[in-house]
């Protein structure tokens, strides 16, 4: 079983006062790690240090029990990174771009021709490798990155927004091939949009300004902040009320004058029972989704 092993993280860029990374701990074994956070909470910032993209100020990694500045080059093979920007090379085919990712892993051919044919079958892109990248739509383009990401077999997934800008049925179909790979590998998700892992996350990671506030099952994280939202039945004529004033997760109509919301506290500040003493309240639990708003909420 593969493990990896973060201790006291910490990332300056240059000419900023607060730390991207601060003291960041973590430990990854195989599944699916959701880490979410706002922009600027850290989590690209951690893909680059792991990917030796960007070199860190402070700090240990090991994988395996070892220090990844002993073993660079073995665990730069370990690892398969999907970058948030669609940072192509538009002029290549997607065979062609698939072979250069294969030679810079150091893929024997006879290998890189039955991993290829696999995974691209698997993503549904088999019938593109002909086509240019600049001709592919942007779902296709983020199919041919985790495709890339794939190759070699890594042991550690880097997934940087991996949803981006597909529509939901790519979303569904992407993140359950996601979940098949995650069996025996490491896959770290990078995400602000909570629907992603919520289903399929071992763990999620809450980073707020280079912090980490919370690594936990999303079952143990949803028993924690399970008094955070409460929902109520609000007529529409007084719903403006409600957004000015508080964080709203949730809201459907249910009734042609009456809407289900749900409100969310801030972290600093309880709900006004005063406020909603006329509202009806209905039993539900608390989502993920909650949980994040509460956290990241500035109201």
């Amino acid at each position: 079983m593969c493990i990896l092993q973060i201790e006291n993280l910490t990332k300056r860029y240059k000419g900023q006062s607060v730390p991207a990374l601060n003291n960041f701990n973590a430990t990854f074994t195989p599944g699916i790690y959701g880490v979410l956070g706002p922009n600027g909470a850290g989590k690209s910032t951690l893909f680059y240090i792991l990917a030796n993209i960007l070199d860190y100020n402070t700090g240990t990694i090991t994988y395996n029990g070892e220090n990844i500045d002993d073993i660079a080059d073995e665990f730069s093979l370990s690892l398969g990174y999907m970058p948030q920007q669609q940072k192509l090379f538009e002029y290549m085919t997607v065979f062609h771009f698939l072979e250069y990712f294969a030679l810079l892993k150091k893929i024997n051919m006879d290998d890189f021709k039955e991993q290829v044919d696999y995974i691209t079958k698997k993503l549904g892109i088999a019938n593109l490798m002909k086509q240019k990248i600049s001709a592919l739509s942007g779902g296709m383009k983020q199919r041919v990155l985790l495709a890339q990401a794939l190759l070699g077999d890594p042991k550690i997934l880097l997934l940087d927004e991996p949803t981006a800008g597909l529509d939901p049925k790519e979303r569904i179909r992407l993140k359950n091939f996601i979940a098949e790979q995650a069996l025996e590998r490491i896959v770290l998700i990078a995400t602000h949009i909570v629907s992603d892992i919520d289903s399929i996350a071992k763990e999620v990671v809450f980073l707020k300004q280079g912090h980490l506030l919370e690594q936990d099952t999303v079952s143990n994280i949803l028993h924690k902040y399970k008094n955070i939202s409460h929902t109520y039945l609000i007529s529409k004529e007084k719903i403006q009320f409600y957004i000015d004033k508080f964080n709203i997760s949730h809201m459907q109509e249910v009734e042609k004058d009456l809407l289900e919301v749900t409100i969310v506290k801030s972290a600093n500040e309880n709900i006004s029972v005063e406020l909603l003493e006329n509202c009806q309240d209905i039993e539900k639990s608390c989502t993920l989704e909650d949980v994040y708003l509460y956290l990241y909420s500035e109201k």
